[in-house]
């Protein structure tokens, strides 16, 4: 588990290739690349960069059925509970439990910490780079606004305030972690897979066996994840923004409120909560519910893409955030709690990584007994590879109502 080679050989293949073409040779495994010259031009740098993505967006095609098909036809393969179902609270609760179970398993597993610690080093780097990077966007900015301020421009006071580099990272503290989700996704490729795999093997080795084997069928391309996280970024800053503005601050947040709610939450939810947003005394409730469903749905989708990428249909991964929505987000919107954690949180990425294995391992088992019911007609990729888990199928995470009167 050489992950800091695998960074330093990164950072050799981007910015040494010189423009030149670079070699691949790919197997069924293992995807080796050959680099030439070190760039002596800040052009030919910027060549070398241009093309690895370039080739890296060749490269990860998905070959999943039904990739970018409609969505809102391929939603209806499972209804799905919100907030306003009763439902959803006891997957929220399941889904925490598979958040502290899930945790303590992984702790226990001594491969995952070897590589915990193996990795500190660049998960730190890339916290205080998050960091470094605020300040010097910020600085020039608030350099600025002290000018304006000092040849006599007023009320700019609260925009200073809200550039302040502490502030900022209070308010984008939810989304530090899908920072270090891009830093390991690709600067250390395998340790998302370790972790997941780690854990895996020490619960079920019968379906870690199966799904280590899957062919992987779609990853995110580099200039994927930036263009995904730039868009999170650039909304996110432009609604704390205009938040700070007179009269109409209320409604770009109602509105920001409604826009990244109605779809994981539903149109119901969305709209009572940008309601929220519109009378001030909950207006900071509705602020901190707002970032913690967009970083805690980012996070979950993330934290499931070891599992997602083998997934022969795209369907599959609609059916398990639908179905299993509360679940999944009980469990993300936990882990976000740990992870936005200033300098220490993000740390635990790979707790995080690695205990979503035993998240995947109970969905597959609630969805096998699902099956086994009639409750669904979904086969979901590895669920007949389970180990025999009859002790563990009268479980309340495992069952409910339905299901025990059909079991009886």
């Amino acid at each position: 588990m050489e992950y800091y080679s695998q960074a330093i050989d990164l950072v050799k293949t981007t910015f040494g290739s010189g423009g030149t073409k670079v070699e691949e040779e790919v197997t069924t495994t293992t995807t080796t690349t050959t680099t030439t010259k070190s760039p002596k031009t800040l052009k030919s740098m910027i060549g070398s960069v241009k093309e690895t993505i370039e080739n890296d967006a060749e490269k990860n095609k998905s070959q999943r059925l039904n990739e970018g098909g409609p969505v809102k036809k391929l939603k209806k393969v499972s209804d799905r509970k919100t907030p306003f179902s009763g439902g959803f609270y006891v997957k929220l609760v399941k889904g925490g439990y598979c958040f502290f179970k899930g945790a303590y398993v992984t702790f226990k597993e001594e491969k995952v910490i070897k590589a915990f610690l193996s990795t500190l080093k660049i998960i730190l780097f890339g916290v205080l780079a998050s960091y470094l990077v605020i300040f010097f966007m910020t600085f020039p900015i608030r350099l600025f606004i002290s000018f304006l301020t000092w040849i006599g421009i007023s009320h700019l006071e609260s925009l200073d305030e809200m550039l302040d580099t502490k502030q900022v990272i209070d308010d984008i503290a939810y989304f530090i972690p899908l920072v270090v989700v891009g830093t390991l996704r690709y600067v250390v490729p395998t340790f998302n897979e370790d972790m997941f795999f780690f854990v895996l093997e020490s619960q079920d080795k019968k379906l870690f066996s199966y799904l280590k084997e899957c062919k992987i069928l779609k990853t995110y391309p580099m200039i994927g994840y930036l263009k995904r996280f730039s868009k999170l970024a650039v909304m996110g800053i432009m609604v704390m923004i205009f938040g700070y503005l007179p009269y109409i601050g209320d409604f770009v947040l109602a509105v920001a409120q409604f826009y990244y709610s109605y779809r994981p939450l539903g149109q119901g939810t969305a709209f009572v909560l940008s309601l929220f947003s519109l009378y001030g005394p909950t207006k900071g409730i509705a602020a901190n519910v707002l970032k913690t469903s967009m970083a805690a749905n980012s996070l979950g989708k993330e934290l499931l893409e070891v599992y997602f990428m083998r997934l022969p249909d795209y369907k599959q991964e609609l059916y398990i955030y639908r179905r299993f929505y509360g679940w999944i987000f009980g469990f993300s919107m936990l882990w976000t709690t740990v992870l936005r954690f200033p300098f220490v949180g993000a740390v635990f990425w790979g707790i995080a990584q690695g205990s979503t294995g035993f998240l995947i391992l109970k969905l597959l088992q609630r969805n096998k007994l699902k099956y086994d019911n009639e409750e669904t007609k979904v086969i979901l990729l590895g669920q007949d590879q389970l180990s025999d888990f009859k002790e563990d199928s009268s479980s309340p995470l495992l069952t409910s109502k339905k299901l025990k009167s059909k079991v009886k």
